[in-house]
């Protein structure tokens, strides 16, 4: 090469040197990315045997994105979501219904958060979701299949469930034979007797039909329903003490008492009498008759017609006859008093 010639290649390289030198300055800098390397080398992702095959070592962070991947979802291929009509970020799903279609048809609205979480789809959250519907999950119901109850369309339909309970526990009401469901008519309300923890033993809330208060709260039922009897059981107190009404003293029958017998006894005991039991023949709950014994008055037995009033009142006779001056066919005994005074004290 001749003097010459060599001077025109020293030339040429000091050129590309200097028009190259800018052009290296003017180069971004490496920014970080998900697998901490050089934006620009390939090669920690792609491989050269095709462009869309990843490296095995691939490490993507999708926290970087603003969407977090956690149960499922951080399992599922990449294409799952990055479809290929989808590549840019723009058209990449980002809610629940753009990748699942709905099988609830839009009955429980959109968010499928409220009853699923992102564990797996076929285990909702049912507490949480259950709490804000009419029929909150509680007891042995926490822990029961939800196709157990929502059987329509393979239990993808959820309104217009069946929420009484006789809808799901009717051939279990009518497997009981005591007492027997059937034909008292129990139901189809269960939670009456039943809760929700077990199905027996029942706690029957008695008061619906008849408060069992006082001693009636301690009888078996047994002593009542003997011979499984629950339907049309008469309430009366003579259906079960109808004998004592023959009690003497003082004799039932003969004076007529009702037959209501609370009207004067209580249910903690036969000879425990309410505070008022005589205000209905004589008030002596109050007054100056309150506290006296039986026997001041009903010393001649209890007819009215032996009412021993005089026996008080006998030194107040020309008193009392001042005071009846208007009295038409005044007369001073104790039939004539009860006759005037009895109820009306």
């Amino acid at each position: 090469m001749t003097a010459r010639a060599l001077v025109g290649v020293i030339a040429a390289a000091l050129a590309w040197i200097a028009l190259a030198a800018p052009l290296q300055a003017a180069e971004p800098k490496a920014k970080p990315t998900a697998t901490g390397g050089d934006p620009w080398a390939c090669a920690p992702c792609h491989q050269t045997a095709g462009w869309s095959r990843l490296s095995d070592n691939v490490v993507f962070d999708h926290a970087k994105t603003g969407n977090p991947l956690t149960g499922a979802h951080a399992r599922a291929p990449c294409s799952g979501c990055h479809r290929p009509a989808e590549r840019s970020q723009a058209k990449v799903p980002k809610t629940c219904e753009q990748c699942h279609r709905d099988p609830h048809r839009g009955e429980l609205g959109e968010t499928c958060a409220n009853c699923h979480s992102a564990t797996n789809w076929l285990a909702p959250r049912s507490l949480p979701s259950h709490e804000t519907s009419r029929f909150p999950l509680t007891g042995a119901h926490t822990a029961t299949d939800c196709r157990a109850c929502h059987t329509r369309l393979g239990g993808t339909v959820y309104r217009g469930t069946p929420s009484v309970c006789g809808d799901c526990h009717q051939n279990l009401a009518l497997a009981v034979k005591m007492p027997d469901h059937r034909s008292p008519g129990f139901g189809p309300g269960c939670q009456t007797c039943h809760g929700t923890f077990a199905w027996s033993p029942a706690r029957v809330n008695h008061a619906v039909w008849w408060p069992l208060d006082g001693k009636h709260g301690q009888l078996s039922c047994d002593t009542c329903h003997g011979g499984g009897l629950f339907k049309g059981k008469s309430g009366a107190c003579v259906g079960c003490h109808g004998a004592l009404t023959a009690t003497a003293h003082p004799d039932h029958k003969q004076m007529n008492f009702s037959t209501t017998c609370d009207n004067c006894h209580t249910a903690l005991g036969w000879h425990v009498l309410k505070a008022t039991w005589h205000d209905g023949f004589y008030r002596i709950s109050s007054g100056e008759h309150a506290g006296l014994g039986c026997a001041a008055c009903h010393g001649g037995g209890y007819d009215r017609n032996t009412l021993i009033c005089t026996s008080c009142h006998e030194h107040n006779q020309a008193a009392m006859a001042k005071e009846h001056g208007e009295v038409g066919n005044y007369s001073w005994n104790s039939g004539a008093c009860y006759d005037c005074h009895g109820k009306h004290q």
